[in-house]
């Protein structure tokens, strides 16, 4: 049987990075992935002909490991165009350019809130100047508080209610209640000049372009990661028949929810680690309809406290045959998705009638796709951060099995890609300098 050096399994950026950089080493590798095709949710796929991002939708400057390999694999950015969004507020729409000055204009919010709002953003930016995105140990004194009972103080209820939950929600996916402040306060001085950009064959080319490099077994799904000695083994199902692999040593680049479904033996501080992940999940719809709210807004983003069944849509237009059908991203709320699982009305017909609901300038809206993502984002709840730090520190690693992924940096691709750097300087022997 043939033994490789590494088996990374996943071949989202975190994994399909990792095996792209020990490639380049000259180990022998393998990306093991369940899916047909690679990214995970850094992926693009064709949908009537066109490139669809299904997961993440851009990447920004300070994304600065991101931009690196990019440019290290000549593909290029794409800014994306800078367009007006709206929050809909109590059945209105209240819209704004995507810029920082934008927010004075901004009639959504009362000039009291505005004004509460800009100063509490100001304290912030302040006081919590020396955070480092890259490094989170920088925030561990934050990490006892969750976000909503430390910033909603600070910026005042209406603006936190009605514009940052708001956001949030469509970034993260889930409550502000869930998420610890220290994070969080890394993003502040990036997210007033925020630029969004992507590739020219969507947000999927650099995971597509690593894989040219490496092989990858894809349709194979992992049933059991297994210590042996000198190594590990294996075991997978491919086109319903099961495959044994062994290898030196094996990297789980898997949500690390998933982790200890296929992981057979794992140590005490692995099992108790891996127990605590949790992750928000979504579930993105794509679909044409008719509309003239693409005259006013390309994007709404909706308020938690109204219940909406989403929590976003975003508007795009493709050459069809009549000019005003729009394609629309909308993305279902991930209490709403498992109440629709549990009542057995989870498909397009009922989606299509949600839409109309939350959004009646819709018509004739017809479901093209649906993705599903159980686990969209990390929830790295108030003592995650520390308690993510300490396993990633641990004195008593085993060189047999390793571990990379978002839920180990910030709830990011960025925070995937800097895992994986991460953990290749651990392995090498060396540590990351940003």
């Amino acid at each position: 049987m043939e033994t490789f050096d590494y088996i990374i399994v996943g071949s989202g950026i975190a994994g399909i990075h990792t095996a792209y950089r020990l490639n380049q080493q000259g180990k022998k590798v393998l990306v093991l992935e369940k899916e047909s095709y690679v990214g995970g949710r850094m992926s693009t796929r064709l949908v009537h002909g066109h490139p669809v991002d299904y997961g993440a939708k851009f990447v920004t400057k300070f994304y600065t490991n991101m931009m690196n390999l990019a440019k290290e694999l000549n593909v290029d950015f794409v800014p994306i165009p800078v367009g007006r969004a709206s929050i809909k507020r109590d059945g209105k729409l209240y819209s704004f350019e995507s810029k920082t000055k934008a927010l004075l204009s901004y009639k959504g919010l009362s000039l009291w809130s505005k004004v509460r709002l800009a100063l509490g953003t100001f304290y912030l930016l302040v006081r919590y100047r020396n955070l480092d995105f890259h490094r989170l140990e920088t925030t561990l004194h934050l990490d006892n508080k969750n976000l909503y009972d430390d910033m909603r103080n600070i910026v005042g209820p209406e603006a936190f209610d009605y514009l940052i939950e708001a956001i949030n929600q469509d970034v993260i996916f889930h409550s502000t209640k869930e998420a610890s402040r220290a994070p969080f306060y890394t993003y502040i001085p990036k997210l007033l000049k925020i630029k969004g950009f992507s590739f020219p064959g969507g947000i999927g080319d650099l995971c597509k372009k690593m894989a040219t490099f490496v092989p990858v077994q894809l349709n194979t799904e992992v049933r059991s990661v297994e210590r042996r000695p000198g190594g590990v083994q294996i075991k997978t199902i491919h086109n319903g028949k099961e495959i044994i692999y062994k290898a030196k040593r094996a990297i789980i680049a898997v949500p690390g929810s998933r982790v200890l479904d296929i992981f057979t033996d794992p140590l005490p501080e692995e099992k108790a680690f891996f127990s605590s992940v949790r992750y928000a999940g979504t579930v993105q719809i794509i679909g044409t309809t008719k509309t003239d709210l693409i005259s006013e807004t390309g994007s709404i983003w909706t308020i938690p406290k109204n219940n909406p069944a989403f929590a976003a849509i975003s508007f795009k237009q493709w050459n069809f045959s009549f000019s005003e059908e729009v394609v629309f991203y909308a993305a279902l709320k991930g209490d709403t998705y498992w109440y629709l699982r549990r009542t057995g009305t989870f498909n397009h017909a009922h989606l299509q009638d949600l839409l109309q609901k939350d959004f009646p300038r819709l018509h004739d809206v017809k479901v093209l796709d649906v993705q599903i993502w159980e686990s969209a984002t990390p929830i790295l709840y108030p003592g995650y951060v520390t308690r993510a730090i300490n396993f990633r520190n641990r004195p008593n690693w085993d060189n047999r099995i390793y571990f990379c992924g978002d839920y180990l940096e910030n709830p990011s691709t960025e925070g995937a890609l800097t895992s994986s750097i991460k953990l290749l300087q651990k392995i090498n022997g060396t540590s990351l300098k940003n």
